[in-house]
């Protein structure tokens, strides 16, 4: 499983979909497309990494040993694949706009406490100029 870096970039006070990752056991090539994914963990060319098997935990921080700003809200489907979603109230709340914040999500091996960060980027929140007060 190679690393993701996932930069995400949203209007302050909206709501933030992550991608959806797929979690696989082999390294992807450049380019692949999501259907090219589905089609390949069907006919056995991928293998979806069990996520049942691990603890989640993802993080937002301004600086890497900073106060967490936000524990992200991690949701597992299928077994392997892996997103998130952060409502408009609590992007609405960020005060740093036009800032980047670090992320990363690590998955902690439950039978042995194997920690591995696997997916890592920045979040920026931009300035916004519509909004109800």
């Amino acid at each position: 499983m190679a690393k993701i870096t996932e930069h995400i970039t949203e209007t302050r006070g909206d709501t933030i979909f992550s991608p959806t990752w797929f979690i696989l056991v082999e390294d992807l090539p450049p380019n692949v497309t999501y259907q090219e994914i589905v089609t390949g963990i069907a006919n056995g060319t991928y293998t979806p990494v069990d996520l049942t098997a691990y603890e989640i935990k993802g993080q937002v921080r301004a600086t890497p040993q900073g106060t967490v700003v936000l524990d992200l809200p991690l949701v597992v489907t299928d077994d392997y694949k892996l997103s998130f979603t952060i409502p408009a109230e609590i992007t609405a709340a960020f005060t740093n706009e036009n800032q980047s914040y670090g992320y990363d999500i690590q998955f902690k091996t439950i039978a042995d406490g194997t920690v591995k960060t696997w997916i890592a980027g920045k979040l920026t929140i931009t300035t916004d100029y519509t909004y109800t007060e």
